[in-house]
C-alpha cells in the first residue's frame, strides 16, 4: 500500500508527501533546497541541479551525453529538442532533426540561416589586422568550389572554381577588375576601362 505523510493544518490533517507501492514519491506542496544543496539523480549521481547561492543555477552533468527531449504531439514519440556532448558538440534539433551544431571551428547550419530585422548583417572581424575574412562553398564531397574572399586592405575578390580563381577583384579607391579563367581581362582605370583582349560584339 502508500505510505503516507500528514501535516496538521488549521485543525484538518492535510497529506504532504506519498510514497506508493513502486516507491514513487508523490509531493503536495513545493521541494525547497537550501542554497548549494542538490537533487542529485542516477547511481553515481550523474546529474545534479541546484543553486550556488549567488548568481548560477547549475545543471551538472558528468561524464555523458546531455539530452533535452519531448514527446510529439502524439504523444507516441520522443523527439530530441537539445543534446550536449562532453568536450564537444551542442545540438539543436527542430522537430526532431538537428539544424544546429558547435564545432571546433565554429558552428554548423545543417538547413537555412535567416537574418531578420530593419537592417540585418553579419558580422566579420579577424582577431588580428594581418588576417583575412572568407565566405567559402563546398560541394557535397566538402571541396571547395567558390568564395568571396576581403583583404586586410578592404580588397574583395570574387573566387570560384576547386583550384580558387580569380572571377572579379574589387580593389578599395582603385580598379574593378574581371577575369577568364584567372587571366585578367577588362579593368576600370581612372580615365574609364582597359580591355586586356579583343572585343565581340554579336547580334
Amino acid at each position: 500500500g502508500d505510505f503516507k505523510i500528514d501535516n496538521l493544518s488549521t485543525g484538518s490533517w492535510v497529506n504532504g508527501l506519498t510514497l506508493d507501492g513502486s516507491n514513487n514519491a508523490t509531493f503536495a506542496g513545493d521541494v525547497d533546497l537550501a542554497d548549494s544543496k542538490k537533487i542529485k539523480l542516477g547511481n553515481s549521481d550523474a546529474l545534479q541541479i541546484w543553486h550556488d547561492g549567488s548568481t548560477k543555477n547549475r545543471i551538472d552533468n558528468y561524464g555523458i551525453n546531455f539530452h533535452v527531449v519531448n514527446k510529439n504531439t502524439d504523444g507516441a514519440v520522443y523527439e530530441e529538442m537539445l543534446i550536449a556532448k562532453p568536450n564537444g558538440a551542442v545540438e539543436l534539433y527542430y522537430d526532431g532533426s538537428k539544424n544546429f551544431e558547435t564545432t571546433s571551428e565554429g558552428i554548423e547550419v545543417n538547413k537555412t540561416l535567416t537574418l531578420d530585422g530593419s537592417t540585418p548583417r553579419i558580422k566579420m572581424k579577424p582577431t588580428a589586422d594581418t588576417q583575412s575574412t572568407r565566405i567559402e562553398n563546398y560541394n557535397a564531397a566538402d571541396n571547395i568550389i567558390s568564395r568571396i574572399y576581403s583583404g586586410t586592405d578592404g580588397e574583395l575578390r570574387l573566387e570560384t572554381g576547386t583550384s580558387i580563381k580569380d572571377a572579379v577583384v574589387c580593389k578599395p579607391n582603385a580598379a574593378v577588375e574581371l577575369y577568364h579563367n584567372n587571366v585578367k581581362n577588362f579593368e576600370t582605370t581612372s580615365s574609364g576601362v582597359e580591355v586586356n583582349g579583343r572585343i565581340d560584339i554579336l547580334g
